[in-house]
């Protein structure tokens, strides 16, 4: 029985819902049913990172494209690491630029840093003349400061641009809305508010998983149990969140309309 997509009477809302991203598989029997392998599939290594980017793909596009059933099939894990390649790819891609800043700063990072760790063991270990603390900090503080901010501006920045163009790609499947920065930053700017909302849920999540990884690594055999738990959760949690901000960008159209977008 095929599903259908974006039928004209479903309105989502113009909120994100950080409580339904954790909560949506409790709700639906049939979306258990479907997440069952993600446990088995998070213990095999470098596969579980393809086919979650992957699966989560398919989970945004079947929001953004209003299926019954938002939840993949198990069936599609070919699809899935295909479509984890892709955003690899495309991730080290938008990287690129930071990676270059991180190599141009990087050597006076780490040199600025020894030079502050010396300071303070001079000072309070060896009666080593020092100078002044904020002579110091005003020669070396400042350059630290900018290798750090600069490579985090541009992740700051790049960020909602990467997002919006996953969002478009899992909606649409055309690999080309990664390049077409002049659709998608009036997309972006129109969502800008949404897309800061879902990067703060987004560390959120990665803070709350860092703690259940924590409480699960001092239980001792719980350390087991870590990736079976946080990989399929990070996965469902912010697939969610990007898929009802898929919504937010492809509102409901008519049956015409959304049959012309399929999922990736």
């Amino acid at each position: 029985m095929t599903e259908s997509i974006a039928k004209g009477n479903i309105t989502p809302t113009n909120r994100i819902s950080y409580l339904d991203a954790w909560i949506f598989p409790f709700k639906d029997p049939q979306a258990m049913i479907r997440l069952w392998w993600l446990p088995l599939i998070s213990l095999v290594p470098l596969i579980n990172v393809l086919v979650m980017r992957g699966w989560r793909l398919d989970l945004v596009g079947r929001m953004g494209t209003y299926r019954d059933q938002i939840v993949p099939r198990p069936g599609h894990i070919g699809r899935f690491i295909i479509n984890g390649l892709i955003l690899w790819l495309m991730s080290l891609l938008y990287a690129l630029p930071q990676t270059i800043l991180i190599w141009l700063f990087g050597a006076g990072l780490f040199t600025q840093a020894r030079t502050i760790i010396e300071w303070f063991y001079r000072s309070f270990f060896t009666e080593a003349a020092t100078m002044p603390f904020e002579e110091m900090m005003a020669t070396v503080g400042t350059k630290l400061a900018i290798s750090l901010i600069v490579p985090t501006i541009y992740y700051v920045l790049s960020w909602p641009v990467y997002r919006t163009a996953m969002i478009r790609y899992s909606v649409t499947g055309q690999i080309t809305v990664f390049f077409d920065v002049v659709t998608t930053m009036p997309l972006l700017f129109r969502h800008s508010a949404r897309l800061f909302l879902a990067f703060l849920y987004t560390i959120v999540t990665q803070i709350a998983l860092f703690l259940i990884s924590v409480a699960l690594f001092f239980t001792g055999i719980g350390a087991l149990l870590i990736p079976v738990v946080t990989i399929p959760i990070n996965a469902w949690v912010t697939g969610h969140l990007y898929g009802q901000l898929a919504r937010q960008m492809y509102p409901p159209v008519s049956q015409n309309t959304a049959n012309e977008r399929s999922l990736p």
